[in-house]
């Protein structure tokens, strides 16, 4: 378990040091793939999204108009009967997301790294774990949310069992052909989203790579496509060599609340100060941050390596956010905008 206190970069331990080089492979982002394609069209789904994001409670209401399938007549009337179509309401749900991180003077001191670089490095890797956990909960999301029905998707092999369409690997080259013609049969005639495993890359650059002067060109299929790759993505058992998440534009939407104190902005007499922040992976969220500080012993407590003092000036930073994961409602039993995809290795 991590000790914490940059221990390990402490001057008097006299250890070399890792080069700006060296320290961009230990921190190395992974892709949240999933989690932007939840808020690249996220406007598309709720058009006011910045208006929820003011809203002072964290439950919201958002209001769709259902399809509504009244049979056609046979017949005309001098007095005709109509009937009125109904709304629906969606209640948003929200998860809190907060982490902390904190700066020293005397640790600054006694340190190779100043207290900015230390600072710098605290933030980087706290909101590496932020994102990690928003990615997961994103592709969780998916794989809760996705379609229990078949609809009108032939093409493919539909396996009830795991709600989701099995492409054969004898039709690889054709995957992403195939999964737009059986959208479009259910009518998503829009751009798509497709979330994908990492081993997805494979295929689609091989495919992507073919020119027109190939005796098999497959670029055909690519336009029309949004990709997404994640990590978070993983195969289900048995022969699955990728998955994708389908999902037509402006179907998943996740937006983000921080209190208006923060917004505004707020001082007290101890110093304490409520703020907010961009997302400094330049994802489009605004983070809120509540700053404390004062006297703390950051002396080391287990070891001989010295980290701080027994009366160090310390300041710490919580970062916080409200997400709520989205989809459009659809009515139908069993239908989700989601549709999951396998492609098989048999």
């Amino acid at each position: 378990m991590a000790t914490g206190g940059f221990k390990d970069s402490v001057l008097l331990n006299a250890i070399g040091l890792m080069d700006k080089k060296f320290n961009s492979f230990e921190l190395r982002k992974p892709v949240f793939g999933a989690e932007r394609a939840f808020l690249e069209k996220r406007s598309m789904l709720i058009p006011n999204v910045d208006a929820i994001r003011l809203a002072e409670q964290q439950t919201v209401t958002a209001k769709y108009l259902e399809r509504n399938a009244v049979a056609i007549g046979s017949a005309r009337s001098c007095s005709p009967t109509a009937y009125y179509d109904d709304t629906g309401t969606l209640d948003l749900s929200w998860t809190t997301y907060s982490h902390t991180a904190k700066t020293s003077v005397k640790i600054g001191e006694n340190n190779y790294y100043d207290q900015l670089v230390l600072f710098q490095n605290d933030i980087y890797n706290r909101f590496l774990d932020l994102h990690t956990q928003i990615e997961a909960d994103a592709v969780a999301y998916l794989e809760a949310n996705r379609t229990g029905i078949q609809g009108n998707r032939t093409l493919n092999t539909w396996n009830g069992a795991a709600d989701v369409m099995q492409v054969a690997l004898a039709d690889r080259d054709d995957y992403l052909n195939y999964i737009k013609t059986e959208m479009y049969a259910d009518n998503y005639r829009g751009t798509l989203q497709d979330i994908h495993s990492i081993n997805m890359m494979a295929m689609y650059r091989q495919q992507f790579a073919q020119g027109a002067s190939n005796d098999e060109n497959l670029q055909f299929q690519y336009p029309g496509f949004m990709h997404y790759d994640s990590a978070a993505v993983t195969n289900g058992t048995g022969n699955v060599f990728g998955t994708s998440y389908i999902v037509e534009e402006g179907g998943i939407a996740l937006l983000d609340w921080i209190p208006a104190l923060n917004r505004r902005g707020q001082e007290s007499k101890k110093g304490e100060v409520w703020t907010t922040m961009p997302d400094p992976f330049g994802m489009p969220l605004t983070w809120a941050v509540f700053i404390t500080d004062g006297c703390a012993d950051t002396t080391y407590s287990s070891g001989t390596d010295p980290r701080g003092a027994t009366q160090d000036y310390v300041r710490t930073y919580e970062f916080s956010v409200d997400l709520s994961f989205n989809r459009a409602p659809l009515t139908a039993a069993g239908q989700e905008v989601i549709n999951k995809y396998e492609l098989l290795t048999v």
